[in-house]
């Protein structure tokens, strides 16, 4: 009820949750924000989303580093696009992941795709204020920390997570943040 930027869920007169199906924009803030992994997004369910970070963490180019871009599809997965329309550097190992909204983004999916082997993972998100879900990028960056935190905690170097906002027609900025992160892994 509280995440919801739609007011989908609500307490009702008998004080029980309900929801209101049709103002639903499935942008899937709710099922990552569930405790109980309880509401589930039709293609962005929880077994077919860990599915896909699975196959994308463990699929290796020879040299390259993985990183897993888990992109907005309003915003991230369009400048990815569009980078590579535009035939602009990418990493070679980029593997990205569409989601309805960054604040899809859990912070299980991302905790799983560097279990699964992956060497980053990038969280591409609207840019505060233009976030078509008004408060996806806010709860993205939010997660994002947390797992830098968590990953901080046992000794990992923090570096391997990122948070980065962009519009759909930056390419030219999705390429750039890639390629940083590229670099920035190949060192270590």
């Amino acid at each position: 009820v509280r995440a919801c930027p739609y007011g989908v869920p609500f307490i009702n007169d008998e004080h029980s949750a309900e929801i209101n199906p049709a103002l639903c924009q499935g942008c899937g803030i709710c099922a990552s924000e569930c405790p109980m992994d309880a509401i589930q997004i039709g293609d962005f369910n929880d077994a077919d989303m860990i599915d896909q970070v699975t196959q994308s963490a463990t699929t290796k180019d020879a040299g390259h580093p993985t990183i897993v871009a888990f992109c907005c599809q309003n915003s991230g997965l369009e400048a990815a696009n569009m980078a590579a329309a535009f035939g602009m550097p990418l990493p070679e190992g980029l593997k990205t992941v569409a989601v309805p909204c960054a604040g899809k983004v859990d912070i299980d999916y991302v905790m799983r795709a560097l279990a699964e082997g992956a060497d980053g993972v990038v969280v591409m998100a609207c840019h505060n204020g233009n976030c078509k879900s008004e408060k996806g990028s806010l709860y993205a960056s939010w997660r994002a920390a947390n797992a830098q935190d968590m990953l901080e905690a046992i000794g990992v170097d923090k570096a391997r997570i990122r948070f980065a906002t962009t519009a759909s027609n930056m390419g030219t900025e999705f390429s750039r943040i890639l390629m940083e992160m590229e670099a920035a892994i190949s060192k270590k």
